[in-house]
């Protein structure tokens, strides 16, 4: 065998930076009412206001959340969609 066909086996070093095993922040809204309430965005397949009630659509069932007044709604619904709309934006 000839010096020209020596081939090199070392091992290589690489620079792997460590994934961080991070969670994803889940959105998840909390009424309080006569009834505590919980809603996970993840799950809310659509959303609709009219007048004071705020009504959730899931996979199999639907479930609302009354407002003292519907510009209590509005602003719930409002804040509701752009953290909604945000992440269904970043995915």
């Amino acid at each position: 065998m000839s010096e020209e066909n020596i081939v090199d086996n070392k091992p290589t070093e690489e620079a792997v930076k460590p994934q961080p095993s991070c969670r994803r922040k889940r959105d998840i809204f909390r009424f309080n009412g006569q009834e505590d309430m919980s809603i996970n965005l993840e799950h809310v397949h659509k959303m609709s206001r009219k007048e004071k009630r705020i009504t959730f659509q899931f996979p199999a069932t639907a479930d609302f959340v009354d407002f003292e007044d519907e510009e209590a709604a509005k602003k719930a619904y409002d804040q509701i969609i752009n953290v909604w709309a945000s992440y269904v934006l970043a995915e």
